[in-house]
């Protein structure tokens, strides 16, 4: 028998457990985190290097992934509403 602290660390591996769809609601909240922290990278690098009026000529790459950041917050809103 293993420490209260052991025993937390490692999640259920049944998916129908309460605990393992709040593990899957976090790791959904850490991708759209990881693609904020992408479009603000490559917001910067294009100030940086062009300008700020050269933003709207890479407004496709960044339309990408708002489209991306859009779905994993709807995935999100569906995860929570399993909850």
């Amino acid at each position: 028998m293993g420490t209260y602290y052991s025993e937390h660390l490692y999640f259920e591996n049944r998916p129908e457990s309460r605990e393992y769809a709040i593990d899957k609601c976090m790791r959904v909240l850490g991708m759209i985190a990881m693609v904020k922290d992408r479009i603000l990278r490559l917001k910067g690098q294009i100030e940086r290097m062009y300008g700020y009026s050269t933003v709207v000529k890479y407004k496709d790459k960044l339309n990408n992934d708002y489209a991306i950041l859009s779905r994993l917050e709807q995935y999100y809103n569906y995860c929570i509403g399993k909850l």
